[in-house]
């Protein structure tokens, strides 16, 4: 039996995900921490439930008591914030016998550090990230390309998307951020974003699929884009998914600043764009649950070159005659 467990069920890449998963599973349940009336896939489920934001300690025995009553076998976590707290509890999962479908605690805790990342990559022969510094390296004098620049910027070292991103003009100006200590400091960069859709099975099978973003949402996510393979960023993600072990899918986003690629950030869960992937030829979603199930990936799929955009819909959810 399949019963498969989605959280955060209001994110923008539910509804492809549950498209993707219905023929695959026997029970279908979601969670949220807002009403189901007032997310817009809420009906797609077999049940959904309300739940304690992940930064309540409730949080996780809420959610081990909605897999023992319908007898989930599987979860997967669709934010970063819940990635980040099921990643570092899956042994609670794993010992009711429930997979949590997150690559291994250590690659997530790299992803999900800007500056680890940074570091891991600093030396690289194939990757070349952005110029990233803490607090601590500008104290020291020891941020040599923010020198060279009057355009930073300030992110949160495990921020998401592109929440508390903040755009300065001169080095001073970080002495008036708040909690600057839990900021990284990089160059801006001015280019073309790419975003890559990654996913790596247990048998070392890998495959991507790339994606120039033309129209984004002020928090990064892809709104039309040209779905293309690039040679240059399918060697850098493959080499990224080998180094950090990744098992499943992830996504890397990079800037292209006219000489070079840059890395800019890596998100260890579906992308918001995951569904541009899937009209391109590929299922991201179904490849990433066989991992998972310790079967192989489709690995040879060819992927169609194509533009493609999204919309939304609007409907009503429920009828209130207070």
């Amino acid at each position: 039996m399949k019963n498969l467990l989605i959280t955060s069920n209001g994110s923008f890449s539910c509804e492809e995900i549950i498209s993707s998963l219905h023929g695959e599973a026997d029970c279908l349940v979601g969670t949220n921490i807002y009403p189901q009336y007032l997310v817009g896939v809420s009906h797609l489920f077999d049940y959904t439930y309300l739940i304690p934001k992940p930064d309540n300690h409730n949080y996780i025995s809420t959610l081990l008591s909605i897999c023992k009553k319908h007898d989930i076998r599987y979860i997967f976590p669709l934010i970063d914030t819940e990635a980040d707290i099921l990643s570092k509890n899956r042994n609670v999962f794993s010992n009711q016998g429930i997979t949590v479908c997150l690559s291994n605690h250590k690659s997530i805790t790299l992803c999900r550090n800007k500056y680890a990342l940074y570091k891991i990559f600093l030396h690289d022969s194939v990757i070349t990230p952005i110029p990233t510094y803490s607090y601590a390296d500008i104290k020291k004098n020891q941020c040599e390309e923010l020198l060279k620049t009057s355009d930073i910027i300030a992110k949160p070292f495990n921020g998401r998307s592109s929440n508390g991103l903040i755009h300065l003009s001169d080095l001073s100006e970080i002495d008036y951020i708040p909690n600057k200590e839990r900021y990284v400091f990089q160059p801006e960069i001015k280019g073309n974003f790419f975003t890559a859709d990654y996913v790596r099975d247990s048998f070392g099978h890998d495959f991507s699929i790339v994606r120039k973003e033309i129209l984004r949402t002020q928090h990064g996510a892809g709104l039309s884009v040209k779905i293309k393979q690039n040679e240059t960023v399918q060697n850098m993600i493959s080499h990224l998914g080998k180094k950090l072990q990744i098992l499943g899918a992830i996504n890397a986003e990079f800037i292209f600043g006219g000489k070079q690629y840059y890395l800019m950030d890596v998100n260890p869960r579906f992308s918001a764009g995951i569904a541009f992937s899937r009209l391109a030829g590929y299922d991201i979603v179904k490849n990433h649950f066989l991992c998972f199930q310790n079967k192989e990936i489709e690995y040879e799929t060819k992927i169609k070159t194509c533009y493609a955009v999204k919309r939304y819909l609007s409907y009503i959810t429920r009828n209130n005659h207070d």
